[in-house]
């Protein structure tokens, strides 16, 4: 009586929720759904092989560096991410590392973050880390802020408008500078921290020295804790 109660339970959870069914037989198991939601966990290495890692060194930069573009191709949003990147010299001996975070990485989205790079390196690897299930106390509101860019005197003029309905705890975002179709510049993540619901803040990155003809900003995280 109990399992098929709970059967019938699951299946009205499901329409309304609109989330992933599987199909079983009366006698199979079920635990790898998770209770409460009807969902599915999905497995980690199968999220992973949906994430696109680009690592784009920074031409036009007098630092140097290197660009890393991340996208969550995967229907599921990501609790925690690292990527590592590797720096190797001709010997194809490890001479330098640089790594990164990121939180609460919606589906479809791109992340994005910077690399110091050694003065010399013949090539350069990745390693990513994905914990999908980390920080369930986070909340990404980044679909609910606005964003309006204009290029002013060696800098670009970023408005963010929180239209979340809660005030935000930090919002962090990078801008990524083209020169044709190369990457030729990208900032480190910068925070804006307790942006209060419906207010505009107003930002300010300098593109001195940056010889670019387009920039791109992305918004790696509008979060409350």
């Amino acid at each position: 009586m109990k399992k098929y109660l709970l059967a019938a339970l699951f299946a009205c959870a499901c329409s309304l929720t609109g989330c992933i069914t599987i199909e079983y037989e009366e006698e199979q198991p079920v635990d790898n759904v998770v209770e409460g939601n009807g969902e599915v966990s999905p497995e980690a290495a199968d999220v992973k092989e949906q994430i696109d890692v680009e690592i784009v060194p920074c031409v036009g930069s007098e630092w140097g560096g290197v660009g890393v573009l991340i996208k969550n191709g995967s229907p599921y949003t990501i609790g925690e991410m690292e990527v590592q990147v590797l720096f190797y010299d001709s010997e194809d001996n490890i001479i330098d590392t640089g790594s990164d975070g990121h939180d609460v990485v919606l589906p479809g989205s791109t992340v994005v973050s910077y690399m110091e790079t050694p003065d010399e390196y013949a090539r350069y690897d990745y390693k990513l880390n994905i914990d999908v299930e980390a920080n369930g106390g986070y909340k990404n509101h980044a679909a609910n802020i606005d964003i309006k860019t204009n290029a002013g005197e060696n800098c670009v003029i970023i408005q963010f408008t929180n239209n979340a309905g809660v005030d935000i705890d930090e919002i962090e975002y990078a801008v990524v500078f083209y020169k044709g179709d190369k990457i030729v510049d990208v900032t480190n993540g910068i925070d804006v921290y307790d942006v209060p619901t419906g207010e505009t803040i107003v930002e300010e990155c300098s593109t001195w020295n940056v010889d670019y003809d387009r920039y791109e900003v992305y918004l790696n995280q509008a979060h409350t804790f």
